[in-house]
């Protein structure tokens, strides 16, 4: 059906042989049916076979197989997905890039918020902000945490048990420059462990934005996490002297921050994709 309905929309399209077709589907194999002598480009931006059924994954693996040994190039949003098609083709290493340019941070004294950002559902671990919000305001009473986003219909029950804590509150869906920035100390990816889905993310698109506001980052789980000088991992929620570490040094990690947003600008990625069209 998809096939058939690709071929009908391309009715009234004038698309010839020097037309470049980039594809984010795992499983449009049958793309190369449709465009025999284009050049194909397919993006894979989520690991499908890590986080399904044991029973789907033989043919998951077959339709991968597939769409990228028929596609010309591969892009991969992590090193796992790399090893995971790299037995059938030759991947590049395509990370999110910074939606604007690195914007030093005003200098502030009440830099005491850890703030989330983004989809408020399953991938997090309610447990261990529960107990980190505990920590806090017990030992290190000045330290808030804000939870900004969405919350998903299968959050509802663990964002409610949080509501109990006074340290913690949660505010609607905002764009990131319209927070208080210059009230946080960092941002924070409270995200499950052990599970195969979360377990492959590199980098989430949301880590440049936030790097380009000249903001660290504190993780859980995401082994696979790029490492970085102002990339903080959470081995336990007892962590508020970690938090005051990065605090007194926050000035110091700008200068790494900045670099980095630079080598991944949204221009540096436009370029690094068109090296890979034209080769």
């Amino acid at each position: 059906f998809t096939k058939h309905s690709i071929q009908k929309s391309l009715v009234n399209l004038c698309i010839t042989n020097e037309d470049i077709v980039v594809n984010f589907n795992y499983d449009f194999y049958f793309l190369r049916d449709i465009f025999p002598s284009n050049k194909l480009i397919t993006v894979i931006n989520d690991d499908h076979i890590s986080s399904a059924w044991s029973i789907a994954k033989p043919a998951l693996k077959n339709s991968l197989k597939l769409t990228c040994s028929r596609s010309d190039e591969v892009l991969v949003v992590s090193t796992r997905l790399m090893e995971q098609v790299g037995n059938f083709c030759k991947p590049h290493l395509f990370l999110p890039w910074a939606d604007c340019k690195y914007v030093t941070p005003v200098s502030s004294n009440k830099r005491n918020t850890l703030f989330f950002w983004g989809f408020i559902n399953r991938k997090i671990d309610y447990e261990f902000v529960a107990r980190l919000a505990r920590h806090l305001a017990q030992e290190y009473p000045e330290i808030k945490l804000l939870f900004v986003g969405p919350i998903e219909s299968e959050a509802i029950r663990s964002v409610n048990a949080l509501r109990r804590e006074k340290n913690l509150q949660f505010l609607d869906a905002s764009s990131l420059d319209q927070l208080k920035l210059s009230e946080f100390l960092g941002s924070i990816i409270p995200y499950r462990t052990n599970d195969p889905e979360l377990d492959a993310i590199m980098m989430p698109n949301k880590a440049m934005q936030i790097f380009a506001r000249g903001l660290p980052l504190f993780i859980t789980g995401m082994p696979d996490f790029i490492k970085l000088p102002f990339v903080f991992t959470l081995d336990t929620p007892e962590c508020g002297n970690l938090f005051l570490n990065v605090r007194n040094k926050f000035d110091l990690l700008q200068q790494d921050m900045q670099n980095y947003v630079e080598l991944n600008s949204s221009t540096q990625r436009l370029v690094q994709f068109m090296n890979i069209v034209n080769s």
